[in-house]
């Protein structure tokens, strides 16, 4: 006699469809440019700001120098 518990099981729990490449979405590696770019940029920006005091400080001192 067969096992109704191996019988229903995929009735009771369904088995998940097999994830494909064409389901969508972008490919990884324009995923992992775009992170590489969003990093660059940020990567400039903290740059910029952190040299900014230094820039201040020589206009103050260019602007006496005159």
């Amino acid at each position: 006699m067969a096992d109704p518990r191996n019988e229903l099981a995929d009735i009771v729990a369904p088995v998940a469809p097999a994830m494909t490449a064409s389901a969508g979405g972008l490919p990884g590696w324009l995923w992992a440019a775009g992170l590489l770019g969003m990093a660059g940029v940020m990567l400039m920006v903290w740059q910029w700001r952190r040299r900014r005091f230094a820039r201040s400080l020589q206009a103050i001192a260019t602007a006496v120098a005159r």
